[in-house]
Parts: structure tokens; C-alpha cells; sequence
């Protein structure tokens, strides 16, 4: 996972990502979490960037989403400020 952001230090800003049928609406991943410090990010124009992070699937087999559209969602988090966002992609074994 890949995510810019900007409007807030990067220090004690806590992350959730997830997978999610779109069709369903069903989580079909684990949830994943990260809290981050300053060293964990790069800085960018308009604020920092995080790559890196995993979201694992928790899925019986491949097929489940492989040429699918998957919903990834991303929530941060600090204190009782929330801001969450998604983006839709399909699932390649390859990339050409």
C-alpha cells in the first residue's frame, strides 16, 4: 500500500488498512495497523508519503480475487479525529 497525506505531523498518527468486496461490502482481509513516526515517512511537496504497508487477504483461495475489483480502505486516526478514504483496483498476479 501507498498513501500521500498531508495537514498532520506524521508522529503518533495511527493507520488501518483493509480490504473490501465492493459488491459486498464484506471485509476480506485482516485489518492492518501502523503507527507512525517522522523516521517511518518521506517527506513530499505537499505533505509525506507511507509506502510499504501490507494488507493480507483472508480469502481460501486466489481465485477469490484475482481479476476482481477490490475496495482498499485506509483510515488515520489521531486521538478522536478520524479521516478514512478508499480506492477500488483489481487484483493482477502479474504485473505486465
Amino acid at each position: 500500500m501507498a498513501l500521500r497525506f498531508g495537514g498532520w505531523e506524521p508522529d503518533g498518527l495511527a493507520l488501518e488498512y483493509r480490504a473490501v468486496d465492493p459488491e459486498t461490502d464484506e471485509p476480506i482481509s485482516y485489518l492492518t495497523t501502523a503507527v507512525l513516526t517522522e523516521a517511518s515517512v518521506l517527506a513530499g511537496e505537499d505533505g509525506w508519503e507511507r509506502v510499504g504497508d501490507r494488507v493480507v487477504f483472508d480469502i481460501d483461495s486466489d481465485a477469490e480475487v484475482l481479476a476482481r475489483a477490490v475496495r482498499f480502505e485506509v483510515g488515520a486516526s489521531r486521538g478522536e479525529v478520524e479521516l478514512r478514504d478508499s480506492a477500488t483496483a483489481t487484483v493482477v498476479d502479474e504485473v505486465p
